[in-house]
């Protein structure tokens, strides 16, 4: 059987994707990566989904291929598989997960921008309570 180029392209993609997508409607905080950050100028978006290698998100921002971004997620429940004091923080305050992403991709749909981002850099305590929680968020 001949593939199209679109099916080509399509199964690359799949091919690609080393871990599996939990598909999470959220809230986010992200911003371009600056020294001092500047917690003034992070926009308000939508988490699409995530995974262990990245995210997929809504916002009104463009940012370029390539850009450095961080992020602040809202994932109700993460951090009760988190070691140490910040379990303890999980009911009082939300802690939201942060990371550092690379732009892959960032495309227009309608009036906002839908990004594609790798993560890049998560502190490796938040790693390990990512991937507990997306273990037991993607197996239900």
């Amino acid at each position: 059987m001949i593939k199209t180029e679109e099916q080509v392209q399509t199964s690359s993609i799949t091919d690609r994707r080393r871990y599996p997508r939990l598909e999470k409607k959220t809230r986010l905080q992200s911003g371009l990566l600056t020294y001092p950050i500047n917690e003034d100028e992070f926009a308000v978006g939508n988490m699409e989904n995530i995974s262990l290698g990245g995210i997929k998100m809504h916002t009104p921002e463009k940012y370029e291929d390539g850009a450095l971004v961080q992020v602040k997620l809202n994932l109700p429940g993460w951090l009760k598989y988190h070691t140490g004091f910040l379990k303890v923080l999980e009911d009082s305050n939300g802690t939201p997960l942060s990371a550092i992403c690379e732009v892959l991709r960032s495309k227009r749909e309608g009036k906002k921008y839908t990004t594609a981002m790798r993560f890049i850099n998560v502190d490796p305590d938040d790693f390990i309570a990512l991937e507990s929680y997306l273990d037991k968020e993607i197996s239900v």
